[in-house]
């Protein structure tokens, strides 16, 4: 299990940037020696052969206050992973925006068995046959996460 969950970090952290919220640290005092269990964790990872390369970026309110890339961004060619790479993560956008939902149904922002439509006007009337109870169903938030819509 818990090189399940090593693995799932390393895939976040590799394919966006890991922004951290400090707790309520008006003035935090940041030092070199701070990140060094990060810096030794990035370089963990490289070592254990599971990435080409890692970036890291911290921030505490919109200030990134830790920034450091590892590895390759390309292993063929030898080029090194830079702190300004751009990264393509392709379909990696679907669980991104899922976290992002999920987090603002926590904050009670979204409701999830609304209609989809109260949060994107655009989507006002989209339907979609409903077998179960014999009709047409409003698309919720719901079904737009688990692709049953």
């Amino acid at each position: 299990m818990m090189r399940w969950y090593a693995w799932l970090v390393v895939i976040c952290v590799q394919v966006m940037h890991v922004q951290i919220v400090f707790a309520e640290e008006s003035t935090p005092q940041y030092s070199e020696s701070r990140w060094d269990v990060v810096s030794e964790a990035l370089n963990g990872v490289l070592e254990e052969g599971e990435v080409a390369g890692v970036q890291v970026v911290i921030q505490h309110k919109g200030k990134t206050v830790y920034n450091q890339a590892v590895g390759y961004r390309d292993i063929g060619s030898q080029s090194v992973l830079q702190t300004d790479s751009v990264y393509r993560i392709y379909s990696m956008t679907k669980p991104i925006t899922s976290v992002a939902v999920m987090m603002l149904a926590e904050e009670g922002k979204i409701d999830l068995h609304a209609p989809v439509a109260k949060y994107l006007s655009e989507l006002k009337g989209l339907t979609i046959h409903n077998a179960k109870h014999k009709g047409v169903q409003t698309v919720t938030v719901h079904q737009l996460l688990t692709h049953t819509s």
